[in-house]
């Protein structure tokens, strides 16, 4: 499975002929996309109607979700203090997606690889014909 961030889901609603958002419809056909909780919150927050609350609904409502276990939060926090120490800090936010990715052995989706490439063992997605 394939977890896509919020940046590339923000764009499938804003921007849906753009290159990534018609990668991520292509997985969502495929039923090759995960939602996990902080990104379903991240999106529902940006809703600006109730017109667009009940389109990321329904799209939301599509995707298999991961539950995060208590687990996934410790490997969050070790994820975050070992690059904290080493002077990488990275949104809190991503090192909750990255733990969740390396539990499953998930790849994550994202317009924003700076700070996930800085997770050692986590695979990013990398759609041909994407730069």
């Amino acid at each position: 499975m394939i977890i896509a961030d919020a940046n590339v889901w923000i764009d499938f609603f804003k921007r849906p002929n753009d290159r990534l958002s018609e990668v991520l419809a292509e997985l969502l056909r495929e039923r090759r996309i995960a939602l996990v909780g902080i990104i379903l919150a991240e999106l529902l927050r940006g809703a600006r109607s109730d017109r667009e609350l009940r389109v990321m609904n329904h799209v939301l409502d599509g995707p298999d979700y991961i539950e995060m276990k208590r687990n996934d939060w410790a490997r969050a926090g070790r994820i975050s203090m070992e690059l904290d120490a080493a002077g990488q800090r990275i949104p809190v936010t991503d090192a909750l997606i990255a733990a969740i990715a390396l539990e499953g052995q998930h790849e994550v989706l994202t317009r924003d690889r700076r700070h996930f490439e800085r997770i050692p063992g986590l695979r990013l997605y990398e759609p041909e014909g994407v730069a």
